[in-house]
């Protein structure tokens, strides 16, 4: 496994890469069918425009996602930083495994590693609506846990299954999915913080006409300054069409 980042925006690319993410684990006790999330990169996913967004939370700052028409709010402090075109997820020396995008860091270069950060909020895109959005939301999370723990060879390590929640939007009136993984990664990384564990989760909101609105947030737990689930939530449930 390797992280994988990408700078998205000032160069657009000519051709279309479609990379269609499969969210299925091989064996687990928790029933998974397997809903298709796509992302794409091309003349469209291009650096998101300014626009005056207002938050939903009082003094809190928003990341929009001009691919999404979608936006999600994040304190509004030195150690989070919005980072519009920069595309970051997990891949192996074959091929990539997750990826996200209108990415917000949190605590970046914060540990011994340089380029490491306690925290990352993204936006996954996705193609139409599930009815089942809490079965998503567990796929989602195993997919990007097992992503983490994924040897460059390809050998996955088993995570445990998800824990689900729900999460009421900020402004009162959709219920929103949420499932979290939380684990002691196997695979090592040189270009992560060091953590006794990491927290996956994944957010599913049914977007306007027709869309769906995908957010995956991933930290590390067990240190000093970890990022709480109190703002976890807080941002989720800020996540909304924009």
């Amino acid at each position: 496994m390797r992280v994988a980042l990408f700078l998205v925006g000032f160069i657009v690319v000519p051709v279309v890469v479609a990379i269609v993410l499969i969210l299925i684990r091989p064996s687990s006790s928790v029933s998974r069918p397997t809903p298709t999330w796509t992302w794409t990169s091309g003349p469209s996913a291009t650096r998101a425009s300014p626009r005056d967004v207002p938050s939903v939370i009082p003094g809190w700052a928003v990341a929009y996602s001009a691919q999404d028409l979608a936006a999600y709010d994040y304190p509004a402090t030195s150690d989070w930083e919005f980072r519009p075109g920069v595309i970051t997820g997990y891949e192996t020396s074959q091929r990539i495994l997750v990826l996200r995008h209108a990415v917000t860091t949190y605590r970046a270069g914060g540990c011994e590693v340089a380029k490491g950060r306690r925290a990352e909020v993204g936006f996954v895109t996705s193609q139409g609506q599930d009815p089942d959005g809490a079965q998503v939301a567990d796929n989602l999370a195993v997919r990007w846990a097992e992503a983490r723990d994924t040897e460059d060879n390809g050998q996955v390590h088993g995570v445990p299954d998800p824990v689900r929640r729900t999460v009421l939007s900020a402004d009162g009136k959709t219920t929103i999915s949420v499932s979290s993984v939380t684990f002691s990664p196997v695979t090592s990384s040189k270009t992560e913080c060091a953590h006794p564990s990491m927290r996956f989760t994944a957010a599913y909101k049914k977007g306007a006409n027709g869309t769906s609105l995908v957010l995956v947030i991933s930290s590390d737990q067990g240190v000093a300054g970890s990022l709480g689930l109190d703002v976890e939530d807080s941002i989720i449930s800020s996540m909304r069409d924009a």
